[in-house]
């Protein structure tokens, strides 16, 4: 059993900052998407493969090395075990990399926010059928459990046994054998494994119990996910990495507050085989009462009450949206957002000020590479106005943004070239803020238009519907009146 782990236990990275930027921090960021990158998950390598444990990382290539996806000698020429690999520069530097690959969207989706739709009882079956699988298999699997003495921490599910144990006066009847990486021998660094780190379950009740986390059900202690989905470990990762991953995220999102809260508004949302769910509701386990995980393709807020004004943002496969509506201007509503109703989806929003004063909104469309057909903009920032009893859409075209509805709306607008393609930039400082510059445009619209990007001139245009045909054909020219 002892192959297939390390030697050595969880432990803080030991590079240099500098070589850990160069090693990890750099490539990582490398190969995130605008979306991830938007949201600051590049800032957030350091704190969790530099400032953290690397649990996750050294879990991640004891499953990958038992499952034959990695060789001991990846890590380290000569070795023919894991538990071979001493600690060195490069061989920490791996286990960084493989910590990190926990930000990338993909594996985020799959490994935090679906599971957080499961009920405790339902995440102690996860654990059971997973561990029933690999199992069968004679694989390991990947594990994630959230504890009041020991925080979030990742460990290996090895094996699956039935016995009868007894801890605190509770039954339980399965073992699932586990790698943790924190586990030593006494008054040593070294590795070991401990029977009390194991985790327990009752599979009748559903109750499970840690020993050595003083952990269980009744604690208040979560079994968080428990995947045999070796593609989130090889996704993007530094040794044969993959581009994509098996399981399927495709109406998995994770919505986060900047400011206001659920309290504020009802939210629905609805998935592409036409079920809808209340949002607030699908999440059994959110953070800090600002972050909430759900599933959909399509979404309907109401605000009913003049709460305050509301900013968040909802990261789905290949996308981001956010959408903030702003405090009012006005003395006597200082402070005071707007009734109204909101539809929205990766690809649009429809907003409807409901209540009796003007509104003004902001919306960031980001999207991952092949997701749209305009590059080099990968993301648009766009801020209306919209009157009271007014409805105005806002929706992605192929080359670009069509914004409809009846009456005069203000748009000014803030497409911004891809962080990719920035980083390529081969020209003068005064050529790139020109370049940066290029799309961003102004407007007053009365009639349907297209806010088109032209790539070839690399600027934005605007393309009329004048007659209401629903096609956009019209191009204003100068001396165009009305």
């Amino acid at each position: 059993m002892y192959k297939d782990t390390f030697s050595f236990a969880n432990h803080l990275c030991t590079l240099s900052r500098e070589d850990f930027a160069e090693r990890v921090s750099d490539p990582v960021s490398a190969n995130m998407t605008d979306p991830e990158l938007d949201l600051g998950y590049s800032t957030d390598i350091s704190y969790i493969a530099y400032q953290s444990g690397l649990c996750f990382g050294m879990a991640a290539i004891s499953v990958l090395v038992h499952n034959g996806e990695l060789t001991p000698s990846d890590l380290q020429e000569g070795a023919e075990t894991l538990y071979d690999v001493t600690l060195t520069d490069d061989v920490d530097a791996l286990i960084a990399y493989y910590n990190s690959l926990q930000l990338y969207s993909e594996v985020e989706l799959a490994s935090i926010v679906e599971p957080a739709m499961l009920s405790k009882e339902e995440h102690t079956d996860m654990f059971l059928d997973c561990a029933a699988r690999c199992k069968e298999k004679g694989t390991y699997f990947m594990a994630g459990i959230s504890t009041k003495k020991g925080g979030t921490h990742a460990v290996v599910g090895m094996d699956e046994i039935s016995g009868n144990w007894t801890f605190d006066g509770i039954s339980y009847d399965t073992c699932i054998v586990t790698y943790d990486s924190n586990c030593v021998k006494p008054d040593t660094e070294t590795s070991a494994f401990k029977d009390d780190a194991c985790i327990y379950i009752n599979s009748e009740t559903k109750q499970f119990c840690i020993p050595a986390y003083e952990a269980s059900s009744e604690n208040g202690d979560v079994l968080l996910y428990a995947s045999d989905d070796d593609s989130l470990l090889t996704y993007k990762a530094p040794i044969r990495g993959t581009t994509k991953t098996n399981t399927d995220v495709s109406e998995t999102v994770k919505l986060k507050f900047y400011n206001g809260g659920k309290d504020q508004m009802q939210l629905s949302s609805t998935t592409k085989d036409g079920q809808t769910y209340d949002f607030w509701k699908l999440g059994k386990v959110n953070y800090g009462g600002f972050i909430f995980f759900g599933k959909g393709s399509s979404f309907h807020l109401e605000k009913n009450e003049r709460a305050s004004g509301f900013a968040f943002s909802i990261l789905g496969e290949g996308y981001r949206l956010r959408i903030e509506q702003f405090d009012r201007k006005d003395p006597e509503l200082k402070g005071v957002g707007s009734k109204c109703k909101i539809d929205f989806s990766k690809d649009g929003i429809t907003y409807t000020n409901t209540d009796t004063q003007k509104i003004a909104l902001s919306y960031i469309f980001t999207y991952d590479e092949g997701n749209y057909n305009f590059t080099p903009v990968s993301r648009s920032t766009i801020a209306i106005e919209v009157a009271p009893n007014q409805t105005v859409t806002v929706s992605k075209q192929d080359t670009g943004f069509a914004i409809t509805g009846g009456g005069e709306v203000y748009v000014q607008t803030m497409p911004m070239i891809a962080h990719k393609e920035q980083d390529a930039f081969d020209g003068s400082y005064e050529e790139y803020l020109d370049w940066l510059g290029s799309y961003f445009i102004n407007f007053v619209r009365s009639k349907d238009v297209l806010l088109q990007f032209n790539t070839e001139k690399e600027c934005s245009e605007l393309v009329y519907d004048f007659d209401g045909d629903g096609v956009f054909d019209d191009v204003p020219i100068l001396g165009d009146a009305d």
